[in-house]
């Protein structure tokens, strides 16, 4: 299967390293990725906060509840914490902003993302990321995998959140620690779940870590790829001399490259849409 990825000129990079960028969940350009809807039983979210944060937890029971603070040490507070704090209490008392913050961040530490698109022809996308049209397209034969024992993904387009539901302490443990997480695998779904606003870039995912990559400057991993796995260039319909002559020089000269396909996009006279021809 072929998937193509959106650069702009100064990318031509890509081609000369053979490498490409992947990028941190938490610097992707969308802010509601990973946004994950976290909720737990009431009974769990109690005993998780008794066993952890206990005087936080009475800091907010004696501030919603002064009267408590004068026969504090007569109250059963594992088993009355229900009786005290509303569900919402308990939920806010757990952070789960701060705990989802965590687990992103923990991802983020070790490995990215590399998207690519199913279409090498979209106005939208050549203007957002080929720098209006200026840049150009790269087509990547993707059967062969570009890290061992993974592949690319699709991602799966909705209008809901991804939800999970804890009914044990041990989960909420588990996934504060995220890296033995039992459900590390449904966390990491997440990964290929975006807004149906989205659905226009017929996206495809490869997660990876960092280990694999060279660190080319702070933040910045590239992975080295395949030369053989290009099987495609195409020109944007606006793509200077300049970029279009650094193109071709690299596919004459680099014998890695050699057996690449060059396109070029053209503006449709009769209707709103590209037209990619041989060049």
């Amino acid at each position: 299967m072929l998937l193509y990825k959106y650069l702009t000129p100064e990318r031509t990079d890509v081609l000369h390293n053979k490498s490409i960028r992947l990028t941190q969940i938490n610097l992707l350009n969308d802010p509601f990725e990973y946004i994950i809807n976290v909720s737990a039983e009431k009974k769990t979210m109690a005993e998780y906060l008794h066993k952890h944060r206990l005087n936080e937890l009475k800091a907010e029971v004696f501030r919603q509840n002064p009267y408590l603070t004068q026969i504090s040490n007569t109250i059963d507070w594992k088993n009355q914490i229900e009786a005290f704090c509303t569900h919402d209490t308990l939920h806010e008392l757990i952070h789960w902003e701060n705990v989802l913050e965590n687990v992103i961040n923990k991802i983020s530490s070790h490995g990215g993302v590399l998207s690519m698109t199913e279409d090498r022809n979209n106005n939208l996308m050549w203007s957002h990321y080929a720098m209006e049209h200026t840049g150009f397209v790269v087509g990547f034969d993707t059967s062969t995998p570009m890290i061992e024992g993974g592949g690319f993904k699709p991602v799966s387009y909705q209008d809901e959140t991804v939800r999970m539901h804890f009914t044990k302490v041990e989960e909420i443990e588990d996934v504060r620690a995220h890296e033995k997480s039992k459900d590390k695998e449904y966390w990491m779904s997440a990964m290929y779940v975006k807004s149906t606003d989205w659905s226009y870039e017929k996206e495809w995912r490869l997660t990876g870590p960092f280990s694999l990559c060279k660190e080319v400057k702070p933040l910045v991993y590239l992975l080295p790829f395949d030369p053989r796995s290009v099987k495609e260039i195409i020109l944007g319909c606006r793509v200077s001399t300049e970029t279009e002559e650094k193109i071709r020089k690299l596919l004459a000269q680099d014998k890695q490259l050699e057996h690449v396909e060059l396109y070029r996009a053209k503006k449709d006279p009769r209707k709103f849409q590209l037209i990619i021809e041989p060049c």
